[in-house]
């Protein structure tokens, strides 16, 4: 855990830097993105012992690859129309699904199934266009827009 933590102070001051070249760089998501990246491939490759460093904790890289994840969520929230905030629940099962993917090295089939059919209630829902659905996509995406 050390080592990460040496990372994403790292490469935070390295994106306050680079700031002055990339100025819509949050130097915050680069060092939470680059040092699970860079753990990531530590982790997988097996190559803490070749770099001279300890273990690379599994459950640190979730938390970081988590927080990233939340924080795409909210980066295309703030960009895409408001009306996509209705898909936000199966987006983020979708990018949860994937990191645990990249960690477990396992596929899970069940959740897969689960995550696919989430997409389809909600994409069911988002293209009924009857005034009672329509009131429940409205109330969803008022849930997370107004908390």
């Amino acid at each position: 855990m050390f080592e990460l933590f040496i990372s994403i102070i790292a490469l935070f001051l390295g994106g306050l830097a680079a700031k002055s070249l990339f100025p819509g760089l949050c130097a915050l998501c680069f060092a939470t993105a680059g040092t699970w990246l860079l753990g990531l491939s530590v982790f997988v490759f097996s190559l803490e012992a070749s770099l001279g460093i300890q273990e690379i904790d599994p459950v640190m890289l979730a938390v970081l690859m988590g927080g990233s994840a939340v924080g795409l969520l909210y980066y295309l929230s703030a960009r895409l129309p408001e009306q996509y905030g209705f898909f936000k629940l199966p987006f983020l099962l979708t990018l949860f699904w994937l990191v645990y993917l990249m960690l477990a090295h396992e596929h899970m089939f069940g959740a897969a199934i689960l995550v696919a059919g989430v997409w389809a209630v909600f994409i069911g829902m988002f293209s009924l266009k009857d005034t009672h659905t329509r009131q429940w996509v409205t109330k969803i995406i008022a849930c997370c827009r107004d908390w």
